[in-house]
């Protein structure tokens, strides 16, 4: 995150997990903070920035629900550290209300740019990959 001046930029290294629940049509996110981990899953994770401030997740879930075709609730639980002293908590936690809803705008906006975009150029590059992304995905289509 990019913040202004007097505060500095913060970081976080987030590992995610989803849980179907087709009862509700809602997929449950449950985060976990990989910070403390040198690596994760075989790989290397970058050791923190001497210029930017880790933050600290102590507990994070997200549950988006899909209540019809065109909308869909998110419920956020978070407890995290993002190392600001000087703010006081409910300024901390509407920042961070704040870039959740920021986060799933640029997610929206992302979608509509799909064709000819990057993200389009790789699924061409591995069908076999995605479409077998996609069957997955089938298995747990929500029923209305």
């Amino acid at each position: 995150m990019r913040l202004p001046w007097p505060l500095r930029n913060r970081d976080l290294l987030l590992s995610c997990t989803g849980i179907p629940m087709p009862q509700n049509r809602s997929i449950l996110l449950i985060i976990q903070d990989l910070a403390k981990q040198d690596s994760y899953l075989g790989c290397a994770l970058p050791p923190p920035d001497p210029h930017i401030v880790r933050i600290t997740m102590h507990h994070c879930c997200i549950n988006l629900m899909q209540l019809s075709d065109s909308q869909t609730q998110l419920s956020f639980i978070c407890r995290s550290d993002p190392k600001i002293s000087l703010l006081p908590d409910a300024v901390r936690n509407w920042g961070s209300k704040q870039a959740i809803f920021t986060f799933m705008q640029a997610i929206r906006e992302q979608c509509r740019k799909f064709e000819g975009s990057e993200y389009e150029l790789r699924m061409q590059k591995r069908p076999d990959f995605y479409n077998a992304l996609q069957e997955r995905a089938a298995k747990y289509k929500m029923q209305a």
